[in-house]
């Protein structure tokens, strides 16, 4: 919403930890489905529901803060007079040419394009088509789901790219052939980076492999029926009524060898890779590192393209190495990847000097 935070740098509102703890009891409550009822997680587990809703009440302040902010913003701007404004729906199928477009949009310095998305919503509201609690309420889902998505994602991509220095080198020398001049890296045009096809699947194999966001959940809009595979070959169906919470596994299916075939627990960019002819016949669903669907992140293609400019330009400046193993790595249970031995991640990192660019 254009408001700088600095979670990192001084986390001044205690933001960061909120959302950090926040984030362990809803792991709490994934791993235990009967917590997901509201009134036996306040009788079962009495400290942990009040906690949660004192965590729940000091993100919504802050974000109801921000959007009241930007709102009183806008209206003295006078732009609340100007017509609709035309947005990206920021779904799966956009061309590469769009995406370009709303890349640069976003980090356009010319101010009046920042409003693509916020001042639309804003238009929204003020017409009745929308209530400013909906408003907050997306803001804190999107405040949440983005609180560490790049940056674990560019820790995953860094470690499985020092852990497989043959691909580290192989995707060197496509930044080196994309960007032939030192100056080149310094701003990265989003041009440049649709052209990295091995970029691309590295990115998406690391996404793949060790997922920043492993399992997912929805509420069932209506009843629906699923088909049960048994252990003999046989099948029923089974009812899923609806408002029932489900938790789908990403972590796990995207490693599926049903999908994946013989490298599936392995780091294996080929499979992202278009001459590769088992991609062409996979589920679109057995890779959902943004979800899919109505509920597709909006903010997917934005962070990856920060993401890749973060590897470009390391990749470009650094050598990585490490000792250690993808077979080393303990996983425990939460909303977004974590380490449960991460004392045990270490690189090795050696600066590239270069000489006549």
């Amino acid at each position: 919403m254009g408001t700088e935070t600095n979670f990192t740098a001084a986390d001044t509102q205690g933001i960061a930890k909120t959302y950090s703890e926040l984030m362990g009891i809803s792991a709490l409550r994934g791993t235990k489905p009967w917590l997901q009822v509201d009134f036996l997680f306040r009788w079962l587990d009495a400290q942990n529901y009040k906690r949660c809703q004192e965590l729940m009440k000091h993100l919504e302040d802050f974000v109801r803060v921000i959007v009241q902010k930007k709102h009183a913003e806008w209206r003295a701007s006078g732009e609340c007079h100007i017509g609709h404004i035309g947005i990206d729906n920021g779904g799966a199928n956009a061309d590469s040419a769009e995406d370009v477009r709303n890349i640069r949009n976003i980090s356009s310095e010319n101010t009046s394009r920042k409003r693509i998305f916020i001042e639309q919503i804003f238009h929204m509201v003020d017409s009745g088509e929308l209530r400013m609690e909906d408003v907050m309420d997306e803001a804190l889902s999107m405040l949440m789901v983005s609180f560490e998505t790049i940056s674990t994602s560019v820790l995953v991509i860094m470690l499985l790219l020092a852990m497989h220095e043959d691909h580290q080198r192989k995707l060197r020398a496509e930044i080196a052939a994309t960007f032939p001049k030192e100056q080149h890296i310094t701003n990265i045009d989003p041009v440049q980076l649709l052209q990295m096809k091995y970029l691309d699947a590295i990115v998406y194999e690391s996404l793949r492999l060790l997922t920043t966001v492993p399992f997912n959940m929805r509420a069932v809009s209506r009843d629906f029926f699923i088909d049960v595979s048994k252990p003999n070959g046989s099948k029923w169906r089974a009812k899923i009524p609806k408002d029932t919470a489900i938790v789908f596994d990403a972590f796990n299916m995207q490693r599926d060898p049903k999908y994946w075939g013989p490298h599936a627990q392995e780091f294996y960019p080929e499979h992202f890779v278009t001459e590769n002819s088992s991609a062409a016949g996979r589920h679109p669903y057995a890779f959902v590192p943004f979800a899919k669907g109505l509920r597709y992140c909006i903010g997917n293609r934005y962070s990856m393209y920060l993401a890749k400019i973060f590897i470009v330009k390391l990749i470009h400046h650094f050598e990585f190495g490490t000792s250690t193993k993808l077979s080393d790595l303990h996983f425990v249970n939460g909303i977004s990847l974590k380490f449960g031995n991460s004392e045990i991640i270490n690189f090795h990192i050696k600066k590239i000097e270069r000489t006549g660019v």
